[in-house]
């Protein structure tokens, strides 16, 4: 897959999230990215920078709906996800007011359960892995970033559109 250093994430640790791709990331990143890359990351720099603008068509915004409708059925229900350095399945759940992210962990009575406000999330990024992502919160929260790993990378991308989405509706 060959990532180079303008296409990788930053550390899920690090205290500055990612940066917006700029036009000087999406240059860097077509001189140095495979175009045979299955995960062209030239293409996606391109799509992040023209496509998410204000100017989307009338039939990207209802694709983008049907995914983030989809995924809230989903989220609803409990996502599995996996922390990093555990072998332990947890779920990812939203409330059904769409405010809260909830992760529980363990199974039956004996789970806990880890409630984060949406709006305590400053950052929603791509973690290292291709099916990784990481949240990051405000200060108030007082907690370090949070890495989910989840099935595959469709359903990572899921999430992550269905979050931004519901976290730009609570702004």
């Amino acid at each position: 897959m060959g990532l180079s250093t303008s296409c990788a994430g930053s550390s899920p640790h690090s205290s500055r999230p990612n940066g917006d791709c700029r036009t000087e990331a999406v240059l860097a990143c077509s001189q140095q990215c495979s175009k045979e890359s299955t995960r062209d990351m030239k293409g996606f720099h391109e799509v992040k920078t023209t496509s998410w603008s204000p100017a989307q068509s009338k039939k990207q915004l209802q694709q983008a709906q049907r995914v983030v409708d989809q995924t809230l059925q989903v989220l609803a229900m409990g996502v599995p996800v996996r922390l990093p350095h555990k072998d332990v399945e947890h779920k990812l759940c939203v409330s059904q007011d769409c405010k809260t992210l909830e992760l529980h962990m363990g199974s039956g009575d004996t789970g806990q359960q880890m409630r984060i406000p949406l709006s305590q999330v400053v950052d929603i990024s791509f973690g290292a892995s291709p099916d990784s992502l990481v949240l990051r919160f405000s200060d108030p929260l007082c907690r370090e970033a949070l890495e989910l790993t989840f099935l595959d990378e469709d359903q990572r991308l899921q999430v992550a559109l269905t979050l931004k989405v519901l976290r730009a509706r609570l702004q």
